[in-house]
C-alpha cells in the first residue's frame, strides 16, 4: 500500500512578486522552490502522493494599511484566520500563490500531487466560502485544467458545501467525534481529561453512540449522492486514547 505525503504550507511570501508572476521570493533564497519545498524530495514522497495545502500567506499594505516591520501584512491563520474571508488582498494573494502553485507544478500527475485549498475552514458564511474557491479553482485550472483539487468543508470540515457540487472538485471530511475519546488529553483542544469509553456516558447515560456517528456521516452520503466525490481527509484518535476505545 503505497503512502501519501502531505505538504502543508507554511511559509510567507512577498504578494508583490507572485501578483507579479516572479514566483516566491525571500532575500537569500532561491524563488519558489525553496519556498514551498519540492514534494517530491521530501523523505517519504518517493513512496507516494503529495498534497499541498495552504496555511500562511503575506500581503503588502494597501489602502492605507499601516505596514508591518518585515513589510507586509500577515494573514495566518494561526491568528488572523478569519482575514481570508472578508480581505480583499488576502484573497488576491491567496488566489495568486495557488495559481504560481499550479503553474510550477503543471505536467505532474495528479495521481502524485493535489491541491488542497484550505485546511478545516471556519468562522466563514457558506456563499463567501464557495465564492472564493470558484474563484481559486478557475484560477487554478487557467494555468493546469487537469490538476486534482481538493476543497474542505465547512466548520473545520466537518459540514458540506452543497453549491460547490458542479465544480468537479473532490470535497473532504475530518471525522473527530465524539471529541471527548478523539482528542482525549490533546492539549491544543480542550485536553478532555477523563478516561473514555465507547459509548460515550455521563452520570450514566449514553452521550453518544454508534448512532450518533452515523448520523454525522449522512449528510455526506447525500453529497456524494449528488455525484461529488468525497475524501475522508483526517481521522483517528490522539495517542493517549486507550485502543480499545478507538477500536470500538
Amino acid at each position: 500500500m503505497k503512502r501519501r505525503n502531505f505538504l502543508r504550507l507554511g511559509t510567507t511570501a512577498v504578494a508583490a512578486n507572485i501578483v507579479a508572476g516572479q514566483g516566491c521570493h525571500r532575500p537569500g533564497h532561491r524563488r519558489m522552490t525553496p519556498c514551498i519545498r519540492n514534494p517530491f524530495r521530501s523523505p517519504r514522497s518517493h513512496a507516494g502522493a503529495g498534497s499541498i495545502s495552504r496555511k500562511r500567506f503575506r500581503i503588502p499594505p494597501r489602502n492605507g494599511r499601516k505596514p508591518d516591520p518585515s513589510g507586509g501584512s500577515v494573514c495566518d491563520f494561526g491568528e488572523t484566520r478569519d482575514k481570508l474571508w472578508q480581505d480583499p488582498g488576502c484573497q488576491e494573494l491567496f488566489i495568486g500563490q495557488w495559481r504560481q502553485f499550479a503553474r510550477r507544478y503543471k505536467g505532474v500527475a495528479s495521481a502524485r500531487l493535489s491541491l488542497d485549498l484550505v485546511n478545516e475552514p471556519m468562522n466563514v458564511a457558506g456563499d463567501d466560502y464557495s465564492r472564493l474557491m470558484r474563484r481559486v479553482v478557475t484560477a487554478i485550472r487557467a494555468e493546469d485544467p487537469q490538476r486534482l483539487i481538493i476543497v474542505e468543508g465547512l466548520d473545520v470540515a466537518v459540514q458540506p458545501v452543497f453549491s460547490l457540487t458542479d465544480l468537479g472538485v473532490v470535497q473532504s471530511y475530518h471525522c473527530y467525534a465524539p471529541k471527548e475519546v478523539t482528542h482525549h488529553k490533546a492539549q491544543w483542544a480542550g485536553n478532555y481529561p477523563h478516561l473514555p469509553e465507547r459509548p460515550l456516558k455521563k452520570n450514566g447515560k449514553i452521550t453518544f453512540d454508534q448512532g450518533d456517528l452515523d448520523k454525522g456521516f449522512k449528510a455526506w452520503r447525500d453529497l456524494a449522492a449528488k455525484g461529488m466525490p468525497i475524501r475522508i481527509g483526517e481521522f483517528g484518535c490522539y495517542k493517549h486514547t486507550p485502543h480499545d476505545v478507538a477500536l470500538a
